[in-house]
């Protein structure tokens, strides 16, 4: 249903590094094998969308240590728009582990996070959902850790998924 696509982002890779001192970081871009374009058909509804993407067997495949995956705590989640992205994204990063910064200070995790994004998932007419996962429950991966936080964000114009996701098991 889905492959692997390749981004060149030096930032990301920088962020990931520092995650991966401490704790499990993964970043996943993908896209869908098959051109549609009414996909993703939103239409259906925002949960039904995020759980096509959960059910494939594309997301055990790529990062096995996430399954088995509790669907009924994945659905706890809130879709947030670019800038509330943004924001989230920006708190996870000023928050970093539970005994390591990964930036030094907000102006750091603000400039991080606008690299990231213009670099490697927004193109300039570009729009995306981004699904904060709100319930740490939902995946093998996250349920045991300490501190975790997840996104499965979707940039429309390249019809581009991007899985990013820490656990730290302090």
């Amino acid at each position: 249903m889905f492959h692997l696509t390749e981004i060149d982002c030096a930032a990301l890779v920088k962020i990931g590094d520092r995650f991966l001192d401490v704790g499990e970081f993964h970043s996943v871009f993908f896209r869908p094998e098959v051109f549609s374009a009414t996909y993703p058909e939103f239409g259906r509804g925002v949960q039904a969308v995020l759980s096509d993407v959960l059910r494939s067997s594309f997301l055990g495949a790529v990062v096995p240590q996430l399954v088995p995956l509790d669907f009924k705590a994945a659905m706890k989640f809130a879709v947030l728009n670019r800038y509330e992205f943004e924001g989230s994204l920006i708190g996870a990063l000023l928050q970093g582990t539970c005994t390591a910064s990964v930036v030094d200070d907000e102006r750091d995790a603000r400039e991080k996070v606008r690299i990231i994004l213009d670099g490697a998932l927004l193109k300039p007419d570009g729009a995306l959902f981004a699904f904060r996962m709100d319930d740490p429950s939902w995946s093998a991966l996250t349920s045991g850790a300490t501190f975790s936080w997840a996104y499965f964000v979707y940039e429309a114009s390249q019809k581009l998924w991007w899985f990013v996701c820490f656990a730290d098991y302090y």
